[in-house]
């Protein structure tokens, strides 16, 4: 599932970049810049996080988890 995640960010950059970037500080591109990214970013974090030995599995699982709910959120208001 992260691997489709990511490779979709990959898809949809061209169009992000000729529809999103070119006015930056409006609020909708704001809002989707902080809708994309965020759990984009989270997720890069509990993948570096569960290639070390600082954390148990589930520890990681519940960062998981965390991060979904909050993704989940986001999409819901």
């Amino acid at each position: 599932p992260k691997a489709l995640f990511f490779y979709d960010h990959l898809l949809t950059l061209s169009a992000e970049v000729s529809n999103i970037w070119r006015n930056i500080f409006s609020r909708p591109s704001l809002w989707f810049l902080l809708n994309r990214y965020l759990p984009f970013f989270g997720n890069v974090a509990i993948m570096a996080v569960s290639f070390t030995k600082f954390i148990t599995s589930d520890e990681v699982n519940t960062l998981n988890f965390l991060l979904v709910q909050c993704a989940a959120i986001e999409y819901c208001y």
